[in-house]
């Protein structure tokens, strides 16, 4: 069942094509619910007198018209290309898939007409197809692809969601981040390079924010398939104005990285939801064009071959993957953080304590600033948000000024190593769970040798307790 709120109705009016109002981010209809974005909502109700039924999705019709959707003794018209959100965490009628390496194309494409499927897309790099079943049923398709004995992997298009807090307490100065992290004496010696891309995966980017318009280079919109990825939620703007916001500037805030620019890759919808095809047709867009950095602070609680795939394959052409590490305040796994080539940020308060609701476990590899960030925000505002969303772009940034700075930060290894070995250390002496080697420091990164692995610099924490936002 699709799980939404915040849309005005009035479910008394028994005329036809009853409209919802938009008031909000989604929309709601009795005990059936749809997500929507925009547009208006068309709704058939049945016929008086009779009970309606729970509203289960049960068919989705793509047409010129819009999304059809039969809701039991509802009907629903989304206007053409709005979002949905899923509540079982996958489209429920699509499949990505990955063909035997020795099979032929012809045997693949008989399969695929004999499932009553039919291919939707292609991640032509990692030899991935997207497939849409004819029923609807992508467990089903799935099963039997599987089944077939034919592929190397199937698996459902799941979908992951930012990674976001909004706080509601009392706002730290705008922008501690920085300044714990080292960032001010790491300027010193390098403000960062504008031959350095960090590839922001996420909502977009609001293109016309003065903070980040300069920085700016052509990106690409995953969801609507088109070269305009704009912003329309504002974490995507968030992120991007932490790791890169034009700096020195007389306006607004600083990125950790004055002199790198942005490449925005729209992934997420403006419900903050993504398919998984969609992050890891963005992953290979961002490593073919040029990135030298990507920022996912994103993730769902779903393995996926595909998504590890592309991880691995822009780890393999040089770029550095930073992930959010999740916000459960506990240690449950998300994905893309738990993947080994990935560096997992998990986040602090401006104390350098871990941030409650911080996701924690032994794919955390270091933590950054993540509570109550100020950075930008849509239509040229600036505002707070929390979550391992703001901590993973401190990162971005801050290996951004590295691969800037020197030919010793080359690869994605050099980076890491840099970062972790100079990182402040918290928690229990080493590596920990709840913030892996320590909280970055750059200065001390950019002066240090990624060819060589120091030991950590010391904690102010030597009992290992454990701090609370």
């Amino acid at each position: 069942m699709i799980m939404v709120t915040e849309y005005e109705t009035d479910l008394e009016n028994e005329k036809e094509g009853l409209t919802l109002k938009k008031v909000g981010g989604y929309a709601a209809l009795g005990l059936g619910i749809v997500a929507a974005i925009g547009g208006a909502i068309s709704i058939i109700p049945p016929p008086p007198g009779t009970t309606p039924r729970p509203a289960y999705l049960t068919e989705i019709e793509h047409s010129s018209q819009g999304n059809v959707i039969d809701m039991g003794d509802y009907q629903v018209t989304l206007p053409e290309g709005t979002p949905m959100v899923y509540s079982e965490g996958y489209v429920p009628d699509e499949v990505l898939v990955k063909f035997s390496r020795d099979l032929y194309k012809s045997d693949s494409d008989a399969l695929i007409d004999g499932l009553d499927a039919r291919i939707e897309g292609e991640i032509s790099s990692l030899d991935v197809q997207l497939l849409r079943a004819g029923d609807g049923d992508a467990k089903k398709l799935l099963d039997a692809l599987n089944n077939s004995g034919l592929v190397e992997y199937a698996e459902l298009n799941y979908v992951a969601h930012a990674f976001d807090i909004t706080p509601n307490d009392t706002y730290w100065s705008l922008q501690y981040g920085p300044q714990r992290i080292r960032a001010p004496q790491a300027w010193d010696l390098s403000t960062g390079s504008n031959s350095v891309i960090i590839a922001v995966l996420d909502t977009g980017v609001d293109l016309d924010h003065p903070d980040l318009a300069a920085k700016i280079v052509p990106g690409y919109d995953f969801v609507n398939r088109d070269d305009n990825p704009q912003d329309d939620q504002g974490h995507g703007t968030h992120v991007a104005g932490i790791a890169a916001a034009v700096s020195n500037n007389g306006e607004g805030v600083a990125g950790v990285s004055w002199g790198a620019r942005i490449m925005p890759v729209k992934v997420l919808g403006s419900n903050g939801a993504g398919r998984y095809s969609a992050i890891v047709d963005g992953i290979i867009f961002a490593t073919d064009n040029g990135a030298d950095v990507i920022n996912l602070s994103l993730g769902a609680p779903f393995n996926s071959r595909a998504l590890e795939d592309a991880v691995n394959y822009a780890v393999e052409h040089g770029v550095t993957v930073v992930t959010a590490a999740g916000n459960s305040g506990s240690n449950t796994i998300d994905y893309p953080a738990a993947y080994e080539n990935t560096i997992a940020v998990a986040s602090t308060d401006s104390s350098d304590n871990r941030s409650r609701f911080s996701t924690y476990g032994d794919f955390v590899d270091l933590a950054a600033p993540g509570s109550d960030i100020g950075s930008t925000g849509l239509d040229d505002t600036y505002i707070y948000n929390s979550g391992t969303s703001q901590a993973a772009p401190h990162v971005a940034g801050a290996a951004a000024v590295l691969i800037g700075y020197s030919s010793d930060f080359n690869t994605p290894e050099r980076v890491r190593t840099a970062l972790e070995t100079t990182a402040l250390d918290r928690g229990s002496s080493g590596w920990d769970q709840y913030y892996g080697h320590g909280i970055i420091q750059l200065d001390r990164a950019l002066q240090s040798d990624p060819g060589s692995a120091p030991p950590p610099t010391g904690t102010d924490n030597p009992d290992g307790v454990e701090g609370e936002q």
